[in-house]
């Protein structure tokens, strides 16, 4: 589940920033990092919080692993949000 919902995501933040004019290569590998160490974060916080209980450990990283797309999201949003406040100050589409 955690491997489609980020191919999914890798997908969709792909084709935001290639309508926007940036690189979705540097986006999606952002993506794929951030959700990795999110995941693995939550899993170990999770692990030592519970005491080991696998399913609580996969919820808590899969949950991590969405806000780290969240963190990606907010950021390439930010980026196209600059981005179109200097078009707007050139006079530019």
């Amino acid at each position: 589940m955690d491997v489609i919902l980020l191919i999914i995501a890798c997908f969709w933040i792909s084709k935001r920033a290639k309508e926007n004019g940036l690189n979705p290569t540097n986006w999606v590998l952002r993506l794929i990092g951030v959700y990795i160490v999110f995941e693995i974060t939550g899993v170990l916080i999770s692990f030592s919080i519970t005491g080991g209980n696998l399913i609580m450990a996969g919820l808590f990283g899969f949950v991590c692993a969405v806000g780290g797309f969240l963190l990606i999201k907010y950021n390439l949003d930010k980026k196209i949000a600059e981005q179109n406040r200097e078009n707007d100050n050139r006079g530019g589409f």
